[in-house]
């Protein structure tokens, strides 16, 4: 039996393996999308936006005021050293149905990343410039402040990469030590959940995306097991989890 000094050689040890494993299975599907999901309209999700580069969706985000965007820390940084990338070179469209095309586009002028990002606490924030005009398009959700329980249902919402109308996919959540069971290194900045039907799920460009409950922002999606859609539970950065964090860094209540 392997034992650990102290807990950052073992969250060394654990990104090690789980980023090689996230690199092979999740971050490889090119054309990952909400795998049959259902159309919707960004009128029944305004919070939801597009991150983009050089004028491709590559990842979700949430609106949270009019100047931050919540999204994964996975897609705003690269490498082993899990370096941030230039802010210059990224831009949120906000208030669009369609991937590439309408609503308003947003430079990012500021990256901040969970400072103890390790697969575990996978959660940054983006300011924007100019900031966000709400209307019935753009809108920000609250966050929540209490994980939600086993069993409650959520609605997961994205474009994916090459995926043109935004889908949405109802989900349930499943309680963390059930998870566990699966999965083996879930933690407390982590939150599962699985389609309501087989075959269903997102997929690698939704990363970054809203799982949403209740009216509030409950999760960040983050990482799939295997093949998207496999049946295993999809994980999230759990919000109510890191929202301390995320109120200390934006001053967003």
């Amino acid at each position: 039996m392997c034992s650990f000094r102290d807990q950052e050689t073992l969250d060394t040890m654990l990104r090690l393996i789980v980023i090689g494993l996230l690199f092979t299975i999740c971050f490889g599907f090119k054309q990952g999308r909400i795998v049959d999901g259902n159309p919707t309209e960004i009128t029944e999700h305004p919070y939801q936006v597009s991150l983009e580069s050089e004028g491709y969706h590559f990842c979700g985000g949430s609106i949270i005021s009019p100047d931050w965007v919540v999204t994964a820390a996975h897609c705003v940084t690269e490498g082993h050293s899990i370096s941030v990338v230039d802010p210059s070179t990224l831009q949120v469209r906000a208030g669009s149905s369609y991937s590439g095309e309408g609503g308003s586009v947003h430079q990012v002028s500021k990256i901040i990343v969970h400072p103890e990002y390790a697969v575990s606490n996978d959660i940054a924030v983006l300011k924007v410039s100019p900031p966000f005009v709400f209307n019935d398009t753009v809108k920000p959700i609250p966050m929540a402040t209490v994980s939600p329980s086993g069993g409650a249902t959520a609605v997961v919402t994205g474009w994916g990469n090459g995926q043109y109308q935004l889908q949405e996919l109802d989900v349930g959540i499943i309680d963390k030590r059930i998870c566990n069971m699966q999965l083996f290194f879930i933690n407390n900045s982590m939150l599962c959940a699985k389609a309501l039907r087989l075959f269903k799920g997102p997929c690698s460009g939704d990363s970054g995306g809203p799982l949403v409950s209740n009216g509030k922002l409950v999760g960040v999606a983050s990482f799939v097991i295997g093949s998207c859609a496999a049946g295993f539970p999809d994980v999230y950065a759990d919000v109510a989890y890191l929202r301390n964090w995320v109120e200390s860094v934006t001053g967003v209540a």
